[in-house]
């Protein structure tokens, strides 16, 4: 299928977090003339990466279609409408995390709970900071990527970019994205990129996907940034903000069928941050108090160890 019917096809039914993610560069595609999956494929495993971008009432068509063709593949942060979906097919289902989103036009920054938000900013205005939201014409591509280069090297167990559930880092203009810059007296300092959802072929909400700063960012420009992103958007009309997944929070797996190896591997990540501060990563999503939804990894192996470890080295995680 040619690329640009893939992109006419995502603006009109990406409206999940994840459904810009699958543009991204080394993906493979199933396609039918409604829609298509987005996989990567490690040792014979095919990793799909989130829901179809297709109209739900083709999805078990497209799935089944799917599943004839390629019986050993497993499927990566997906919806609970999807593990639905799934079960069927003889899936095991578990719960991989929880998703935070913010409702933009009832959200309000007023509140002792929300009080970090605002002196957030206040700190980075008094400390003579700036946000500015720029494009190709307006910043240094090269600067940003010495700031990210920075922020890994302060990072020595990130050797290279994460992939897949976490989509790289692209130094330049895409479509529909929006890049956000903390500005100092020597340039910038942070940046956070927001990818589009979409939904009827038009912009509804964005997702905030990729954050990199150096040490001498104010502390809490995060929350700074967030809060002039949302500002932009509720002016715009823009109905939704993903803060993004904190993967293994919240695991109950009390609702669809799980694989217990699966969830007591969940539970032992979150707990002992052996790759990642998951239980950081949680705590400072929850902070906009906004509101929550599961999302799900389904499996056919009884014991799912390898998979799980071939589904790190797709996300550049091992």
């Amino acid at each position: 299928m040619h690329p640009l019917r893939r992109i006419t096809q995502l603006k009109e039914y990406g409206s999940f977090s994840l459904a810009y993610s699958t543009l991204q560069d080394g993906l493979k595609y199933f396609e039918s003339t409604d829609g298509y999956l987005a996989y990567s494929v490690y040792r014979g495993t095919r990793f799909v990466l989130a829901d179809p971008v297709a109209p739900v009432t083709v999805w078990p068509q497209l799935v089944g279609r799917f599943l004839r063709e390629y019986p050993h593949s497993c499927f990566c942060q997906i919806s609970r409408l999807m593990a639905q979906l799934l079960i069927r097919h003889g899936f095991a289902i578990n719960e991989l995390g929880t998703d935070f989103q913010i409702r933009i036009a009832s959200y309000e920054f007023t509140g002792p709970k929300k009080f970090h938000i605002r002196y957030a900013e206040r700190t980075l205005n008094k400390r003579g900071f700036r946000i500015a939201e720029l494009n190709e014409t307006t910043v240094s591509w090269t600067d940003a990527r010495i700031v990210s280069g920075l922020w890994k090297r302060r990072r020595p167990y990130i050797t290279r970019e994460t992939a897949f559930l976490s989509r790289p880092i692209v130094f330049a203009d895409e479509i529909d994205t929006r890049k956000f810059f903390v500005l100092g007296p020597s340039g910038i300092v942070a940046f956070v990129f927001f990818d589009p959802i979409y939904q009827a072929g038009e912009v509804i909400g964005y997702l905030s996907n990729s954050k990199r700063f150096l040490e001498t960012a104010p502390t809490g420009f995060d929350y700074a940034v967030a809060k002039f992103a949302l500002d932009r958007f509720r002016r715009e009309g823009k109905r939704l903000l993903h803060l993004g997944a904190a993967p293994f929070y919240g695991v109950e797996d009390s609702e669809f069928p799980a694989n217990p190896v699966t969830s007591w591997l969940s539970r032992l990540l979150y707990t002992r941050n052996w790759i990642y501060n998951f239980q950081g990563i949680a705590e400072h999503k929850s902070r906009y108090r906004g509101e929550t939804e599961k999302f799900y990894i389904a499996t056919r192996k009884c014991f799912p160890v390898l998979e799980l470890i071939r589904l790190a080295r797709v996300c550049n995680v091992l």
